[in-house]
């Protein structure tokens, strides 16, 4: 397993080549059965195309006190897979202490 903290200081001014190389390496490494992890403060930190590589998201609560915060957290719920059974942007908002929404793409 791969933990790497404060993603955002990867991403924050990754030229696109960078970035690229960065969604080969989550493909390789995950297609070795390893675990990568990018921790952060907000999600909208790791970038679309290396979300789209991570098969599990664990997300704690989110809260918005600016209309910026209100459009992160929508993004947010939509790079969610869609459920029946909650509505995801009302999850990360309510979320209590020590309380997360995981989701995985498979059981």
């Amino acid at each position: 397993m791969i933990l790497i903290d404060e993603a955002h200081l990867i991403f924050s001014e990754t030229s696109k080549a960078l970035l690229e190389q960065i969604e080969i390496i989550v493909k390789l490494i995950r297609s070795k059965g390893i675990g990568i992890y990018f921790i952060t403060q907000n999600p909208m930190d790791v970038p679309s195309g290396v979300l789209a590589q991570l098969g599990l998201q664990i997300q704690h609560a989110l809260r918005a006190f600016t209309a910026k915060d209100r459009q992160s957290i929508k993004q947010t719920a939509n790079d969610y897979l869609s459920s029946d059974y909650y509505i995801t942007s009302e999850v990360l908002t309510n979320l209590g202490i020590g309380e997360a929404l995981v989701t995985a793409f498979n059981e």
